[in-house]
């Protein structure tokens, strides 16, 4: 089955590729809100709303950083 190798990084991956953020960006983004959020648990809050949390967390950082 294709499916058992996508993992919630790569689904973050191809959320946000085609709204033009670069790989890179969004692996970082994810692990420092992982690290906030307390390690996997943080992924319902990260995945909630289609994404919202990591497009307001990365643009926060292109701004701000």
């Amino acid at each position: 089955n294709k499916m058992q190798g996508i993992t919630r990084m790569d689904a973050a991956l191809d959320a946000m590729r085609p709204l033009g953020f670069r790989t890179q960006l969004i692996l970082r983004t994810v692990n420092e809100l992982l690290d906030v959020y307390g390690g996997n648990q943080g992924w319902c809050f990260i995945e909630e709303a289609y994404y919202k949390l990591l497009m307001e967390a990365r643009h926060c950082h292109c701004f701000y950083r």
